[in-house]
């Protein structure tokens, strides 16, 4: 199972209601007056095999609406480079 991870950047931990687990996250400014809030995920070895062979990755969000998202695969996450692509 693909499962949230802590890592160096994470400033903040949201939790959730019963049967979830907490989600380490980087809490940060994307421009003024619009947040970002970033998590990192890591899949064991059949994840990953998975979604090489098959390419599909599935979201599941608990709400009655789908927030906007970016779904991102890589080593790192450089949120100065969203900053810049915007200037």
């Amino acid at each position: 199972m693909i499962k949230p991870i802590k890592t160096p950047e994470s400033n903040a931990t949201l939790t959730g209601g019963d049967g979830t687990s907490t989600l380490p996250i980087i809490r940060t400014d994307n421009e003024p007056g619009e947040d970002l809030v970033i998590s990192c995920w890591r899949g064991n070895l059949w994840d990953r095999l998975s979604f090489l062979l098959f390419g599909k990755l599935w979201l599941v969000v608990l709400s009655s609406t789908h927030p906007p998202l970016l779904i991102e695969v890589g080593r790192n996450y450089d949120v100065m480079r969203d900053n810049a692509a915007k200037d």
